[in-house]
């Protein structure tokens, strides 16, 4: 906030026109869809859950580290397989206990600039914001939506993403001395 930028819940790429923006509410695919598109050598990463955006229109690289859900790994991104390839025998293991026997969706985080090989992006105009909706229906929808309702919706989420550090914010103001 003090350097005039903020967050967004969205997974953020650069490619030769600029920075794709992909919001959406938790579940929805940003992740699945951000890592597939980054299979493109010509792309760079720039965030993944959170974005960082300014008003004059420009995203910036986020180094938190990425977590990558089993549910991730499923839909033939290449980058996630890799990354996976690389566990342990013993890590793999007790990946495969907890998504095949525990039918959890266990999840791991890794630093950007390791899962990207340094190809990452550490500043770029916003040329396109998507906004993901997972739906029962079963094809691909594509609808255009006015910049307000945009907004709306990417705030809506991103504030839901960001409902405990609001909490966190909110109980430091009230403890402040």
């Amino acid at each position: 906030i003090k350097r005039k930028k903020s967050f967004i819940h969205a997974g953020v790429f650069e490619a030769k026109d600029g920075a794709t923006i992909i919001s959406g509410t938790g579940g929805c695919g940003k992740t699945s869809t951000l890592f597939k598109l980054l299979e493109d050598s010509s792309t760079k990463y720039l965030a993944e859950d959170f974005g960082i955006i300014d008003s004059d229109g420009y995203c910036y690289y986020n180094p938190k580290p990425v977590s990558i859900y089993a549910s991730d790994m499923e839909y033939g991104q290449s980058i996630l397989k890799d990354f996976y390839n690389s566990f342990t025998f013993f890590e793999k293991m007790l990946w495969k206990i907890k998504r095949g026997c525990l039918r959890i969706n266990p999840m791991i985080k890794a630093r950007p600039n390791v899962l990207m090989g340094g190809r990452i992006s550490k500043k770029s105009r916003i040329h396109n914001v998507l906004y993901l909706i997972r739906t029962n229906y079963g094809g691909l929808k594509v609808e255009k939506i006015d910049a307000v309702q945009l907004a709306e919706r990417a705030l809506d989420s991103s504030m839901r993403e960001l409902k405990t550090f609001n909490e966190l914010l909110l109980l430091m103001a009230a403890n402040a001395p």
